[in-house]
Parts: structure tokens; C-alpha cells; sequence
């Protein structure tokens, strides 16, 4: 019988994030690809299959199980109590009950849970531990403290590693972890086929913007610029779908000292059921991330996703997106926090239709490419080359 992979993470299924739909679709896509193996998502909080699949958009499949656990977390960016221990136990029962010698344990940012686990002698000695690299303390201070040490500890006890960055991959082979390690990066989600061009409209430019609203990405920067990028394009609107209530609410303030405030919309989150809805409302998408703290090394599902959108993008040009979307050919690149240079690339897809559909047919190349299916069948790949030897001991 082929392994079982268990995929465990602490956090909320339904809770809006970026991380949270990653987790959904890497685990559905490995089911998807290897039929005859079985993939089980284990998450804290009480979600029924079905309302998983219904929010993210993809249908069950009868080889992946979504199972949700008992927990006590506080609210994403609310007020609250979490208790760790409470899912890191139940998840630990539910291993011991369910899982086989030979099958998987694989977690994603969750060092505590991931230590946890291993630290069980019943699972350790039994299971496969792989561990998805997708930011390291490390990168916070640019330095070797204390904190970044143990997790660098911690990583030398998976069996296998994955990142999703180049520059995540070359840290980490940097300080010598000798396991096998597989950068695969991440995917695009989305099919271009399934959102149609928009026409032009001369009277009106929209830029759009889909995701979460911390500092690198660069949201805040974007909106407080505006004014001046609107005094070189007075006819472009931003839309911008992302953020909690909260987030949204201070942003919508700091927007309400613009000249123009009908100039910039913000639709909240929205659910991947509803991302045709807000595309059909724009004709470009930005990406303005700042070159800070971890974003050079991190991935950006935006940058994935947004090739497969069918409109042509403007870029901030750090490295973890420029492996993805490459400038002047997926995207058109500006320097990161230079509003004079994002004007200016705006400039070029506004007043040239003809480098839009460029960028936009070069981008939809890079989607198929680039697409969920074949990142799932290279991670099935790493995982087949360790399921002969067994796992480690300590």
C-alpha cells in the first residue's frame, strides 16, 4: 500500500490567508496527481470538509481527507488566547491512531508543532518527516541569534527539506544542512482561459491589488504615493482586495487624505469563488513590494497567481519575484519603493496596448509552465526518492 501523507498545520483553514490557501491546494493537488495515494490535511479548528472545498473552490476528491481538530486560537490579527499544546496533543493522538511506519508527516512554518511531533518516540521512530522551508528567523535580523540557531537545529532533524525561494534554498545550503533538499517554489492557481480581457477604457485606468496588507508588501507605500502617481496619470483608480476589517478600516483612513478618494476602492477579502468577479473590474495588477525583512527571500503567491489572470502586471523588482514573473517578459518591472518608476512602467502598459498583450501572453506561458499540476508531480518525485530509506532516529 503507497504511503499516506499527512500535511499538519496549527492554523485555521478558513481564516482568509495567504499560507491557509496554500496549504488547501498543495495538499488537493498531490491528491490530485497520484489518484491511487492518499493525502490527508490536518488543521486546528472544527470546518467540515465540505465547507473547505466550497471556500476554496475545488471539489472533495475521494483520496484526500480534510480533517479538523480540537483548538483554541484567537481570531488572524484579533484578540484572543491560543493554546498551542491543545492542537500539538490532539494532533499527536490522531497520528498515533491513524498513521502507518513509511507514511509522511509534513508541516509548513510551524517549528513549535514540527518539534513537537518529533520530539513523540511512537512517531518519530515510525514516520517520515519532510519540512516546507518558506521563511526562517534567520532573515529577521540578518544574523545567527539564538532563536535562528535552533530552528537551524530543528531543521537538521526532517528527513527531507523543501523551500520556495532560490534564495531560501542557498541560506540553508549555506549552513550546511546536509539532507536532501528540493526548491519547487510555488504554483499558479488559475487558469487564464477562465477570466476574459476587459475592453478598453480610455476615461478610466484601474490597477488592481490582491492580497494581504503587512509592510512588504507594500500596500501602505502604494497608497500613500498615490497622489503623486495620479499627478502624472489623473484618469487611473486602484482597487485593492485584501486585508482584515481592521486592516482595511486604516488603510481606508490613510487613503482619505487623497485629492481625488474616489480614486482608490478597497473590496476586503475575497474568497477565490470571487476572483473573476474582481477582475473583470481591472485592467492591470501591481505588485508593490518592498525590498525589507524577508520579502527579497520569500515567496509571493501573488506572483504565481497573478500569471494566470489574463491582465498584465507591474512588478516591484526583488528577487522573489522576479524568479517568478521575469521582467520584461511576465511582468513589467519598477524599482521597489520608487514611485517614480512605477509610474513610469504604468505608463508603458497604459499608453501601449500591444506591450500589455505581450506581457500578458508570455505570462499565460509562464502559468502552464508554472502550473499546481506539475509542481505536485516534482514534489511526489522528492518524496518517492525517500520512501526507501527509513526515518531518522533523533
Amino acid at each position: 500500500m503507497n504511503p499516506t501523507v499527512y500535511f499538519v498545520i496549527n492554523q485555521n483553514l478558513l481564516d482568509g490567508s495567504a499560507h491557509a490557501l496554500y496549504c488547501f491546494r498543495h495538499c488537493w493537488w498531490l491528491a490530485q496527481t497520484r489518484p491511487e495515494s492518499r493525502v490527508e490535511l490536518v488543521f486546528a479548528g472544527r470546518s467540515s470538509p465540505r465547507e473547505a472545498h466550497d471556500f476554496f473552490h475545488l471539489p472533495a476528491l475521494p483520496n484526500l481527507a480534510v480533517t479538523g481538530l480540537l483548538a483554541i486560537r484567537k481570531p488572524r490579527n484579533g484578540r484572543g488566547i491560543t493554546l498551542n499544546a491543545m492542537f500539538h496533543w490532539a494532533a499527536y493522538w490522531h497520528l498515533r491512531r491513524h498513521a502507518r511506519a513509511g507514511d509522511w508527516l509534513i508541516t509548513a512554518s510551524f517549528p513549535k508543532l514540527f518539534s513537537f511531533l518529533h520530539k513523540r518516540d511512537a512517531l518519530r521512530n515510525t514516520l517520515k518527516f519532510a519540512y516546507e522551508v518558506h521563511q526562517l528567523a534567520l532573515l529577521d535580523h540578518g544574523k545567527l541569534t539564538a532563536k535562528a540557531q535552533d530552528e537551524l537545529d530543528l531543521l537538521r532533524r526532517a528527513d527531507t527539506l523543501f523551500t520556495t525561494t532560490r534564495a531560501l534554498a542557498d541560506t540553508l545550503r549555506a549552513h550546511n544542512l546536509k539532507q536532501p533538499l528540493f526548491n519547487v517554489g510555488l504554483a499558479c492557481g488559475f487558469d487564464p482561459v477562465q477570466f476574459p480581457s476587459r475592453p478598453p477604457h480610455p476615461e478610466l485606468f484601474s490597477l488592481g491589488y490582491i492580497g494581504s496588507f503587512y509592510r512588504e508588501q507594500g500596500v501602505e507605500w502604494l497608497v500613500r504615493e498615490w497622489p503623486r502617481i495620479l499627478q502624472k496619470l489623473p484618469l487611473l483608480r486602484l482597487e485593492i482586495a485584501g486585508g482584515t476589517p481592521a486592516e482595511v478600516a486604516g488603510m481606508k483612513a490613510q487613503a482619505g487624505g487623497i485629492a481625488s478618494p474616489d480614486s482608490v476602492h478597497f473590496h476586503g477579502a475575497i474568497p477565490p469563488s470571487r476572483i473573476g468577479e474582481f477582475i473583470s473590474s481591472v485592467d492591470a495588477l501591481v505588485i508593490p513590494a518592498l525590498p525589507e525583512g524577508r520579502a527579497p527571500f520569500v515567496a509571493f503567491t501573488k506572483a504565481y497567481d497573478y500569471l494566470g489572470l489574463n491582465r498584465p502586471v507591474i512588478a516591484a523588482d526583488i528577487p522573489s519575484i522576479t524568479e517568478v514573473m521575469r521582467p520584461g517578459l511576465e511582468a513589467a518591472s519598477f524599482a521597489a519603493g520608487n514611485s517614480q518608476s512605477l509610474t513610469d512602467a504604468l505608463q508603458k502598459i497604459y499608453r501601449s496596448p500591444e506591450t500589455a498583450r505581450s506581457l500578458v501572453a508570455a505570462a499565460a506561458l509562464r502559468a502552464r509552465e508554472l502550473h499546481w499540476e506539475s509542481r505536485s508531480r516534482r514534489f511526489w518525485t522528492a518524496l518517492d526518492s525517500g520512501f526507501s530509506a527509513g526515518p531518522k532516529s533523533a
